[in-house]
């Protein structure tokens, strides 16, 4: 499948390290909660959380837990979830706890054994159980097993918004069984589509569908069908994502239709989410469509692109002291902020559960490889808000399978404190976040979240290396 990621800014929130996801959004348009948090009066806040605590009812933890969250009093909120647990075995946040374990582990029987007692243990959460079917279903589609994927994707009903997730996965194992993939993606599309009526959620989810099968059909070199699938997949989107758009491109020039491709090619590259794939689609239909000019144009956008980037960046420049700080490496050794300083660092805070800081990670590869043979300057790429325990080894496999030759270093968490120390003392809650540092020590860039455009983002870091240079 294309590797192509909508332009909207991804990043992963830090709410409750053990929780993600699962707490942040809790207590929306809640009043009790909003009122909480908008009192001054601390004593009065402290005897209404001590009323609510009395109470019997788990919900009343939780919204403490929430305005723990919302106030980053993050080990206040740690040690309250211990409690709630102990208190409600059977509530919300025992299920989450032990459906975290779940997705954790990663041995698909395992995953089986787990889902099968949370099923078993919370007969209540029935209708919460469709992402724990999803994830163990994945799980059997890495490995190839057909007869295990094929069971737990039907247990999913036909409305059910995690059963379309669920196709491709299921497609995946067809693929390495020598299925027919195909016929079983254009089988589940045309189920979504006769309930979209009912679920616009599904909508987005059959375009990305027809998506993938256009791609799929591509990479076959069966370029006349691919055209006929994106082109539904097009009319029927109203909002057009970049991945849309970007992949009805290149298949629009594969069938030789090079004045349709070339204005979104242009675009693409012009907005900065161009990567080596949509350069060499847009080389190709520049010069079918004008014969020659080529460099030239190029040239234009990027400088206007250069230009833009300097722009952006002169309006985030900062000229803060970064904190001290200590940091284990790969090897277990630790490493000071005294040790580093009179050069430039690139810090990239991520875990291997942050989808957003993954996919940032070509562009980043990019950069380390232009800076490699420059002493001045250093990546140092920090694991932090581990999820398990053994993040050591998941951040090592994950870089070692996607051929990373990364600078990896390790921030803990620290068990008194429940906080990650590198990422607490760099005020840190949301990742990936990249932060420079110029040779003296002092912070310029704060960049949160990933964009999408691979070579923008090698040009952004550039950039900002380039102005913590000239600001020593």
């Amino acid at each position: 499948m294309i590797k192509y990621i909508k332009t909207t800014a991804l990043f992963c929130l830090v709410v409750l390290c053990a929780f993600v996801g699962h707490t942040q959004n809790y207590g929306a348009n809640n009043p009790r909660l909003e009122s909480l948090l908008n009192n001054t009066d601390s004593l009065a806040v402290q005897n209404e959380i001590k009323t609510l605590l009395k109470n019997n009812i788990e919900e009343d933890y939780n919204m403490v837990i929430q305005y723990y969250n919302r106030t980053q009093q993050t080990f206040n909120a740690e040690e309250l979830v211990e409690k709630t647990i102990e208190k409600f075995p059977k509530g919300r946040y025992a299920f989450i706890r032990k459906g975290n374990a779940l997705i954790t582990e990663k041995d698909p029987s395992a995953k089986e054994m787990l889902l099968l007692a949370l099923i078993e243990d919370f007969p209540n959460k029935s209708d919460d159980m469709s992402m724990y079917y999803y994830d163990v279903m994945s799980a059997y589609s890495q490995i190839g097993n057909l007869k295990k994927t094929s069971e737990w994707f039907n247990k999913f009903s036909t409305d059910d918004v995690y059963r379309y997730y669920s196709v491709n996965a299921m497609a995946d194992a067809m693929k390495l069984n020598s299925e027919d993939a195909d016929g079983f993606l254009n089988e589940e599309i045309g189920k979504g589509l006769n309930i979209i009526r009912n679920a616009d959620q599904v909508k987005s989810i059959v375009v990305d569908l027809q998506l993938r099968r256009a791609w799929d059909k591509r990479e076959a070199g069966e370029h006349k069908e691919a055209l006929d699938i994106i082109q539904k997949a097009y009319d029927l989107s109203e909002r057009k994502n970049y991945n849309l758009l970007n992949t009805y491109a290149i298949i629009q020039a594969d069938n030789g239709h090079y004045e349709e491709a070339l204005p979104i090619l242009i675009s693409a590259v012009k907005r900065g989410q161009a990567n080596d794939l949509i350069t060499e689609y847009l080389k190709v239909s520049y010069n079918k469509v004008h014969k020659d000019g080529y460099e030239k144009f190029m040239e234009d956008i990027e400088v206007t692109l250069n230009d833009s980037i300097k722009t952006h960046l002169d309006k985030i420049l900062l000229n803060v002291k970064a904190p001290a700080y200590t940091v284990k490496d790969s090897k277990g050794h630790t490493v000071k902020s005294e040790d580093l300083l009179g050069k430039v660092l690139v810090i990239d805070f991520w875990a291997t559960w942050c989808g957003p800081c993954k996919k940032s990670f070509p562009s980043m590869n990019k950069a380390l490889k232009k800076y490699q043979d420059d002493p001045n300057v250093m990546f140092l790429f920090v694991h932090t808000f581990e999820r398990n325990e053994a993040p050591l080894n998941d951040a090592q496999e994950y870089l070692s399978k996607n051929e990373y030759d990364f600078p990896l270093y390790m921030d803990y968490k620290n068990e008194k404190t429940k906080l990650n120390p590198m990422a607490a003392a760099f005020q840190v809650n949301a990742i990936p976040t990249k932060i420079i540092i110029d040779p003296l020590g002092n912070i310029r860039f704060r960049i949160m979240g990933f964009s999408g455009g691979e070579n923008a983002a090698v040009a952004e870091i550039s950039a900002m290396i380039s102005i913590a240079k000239e600001a020593y």
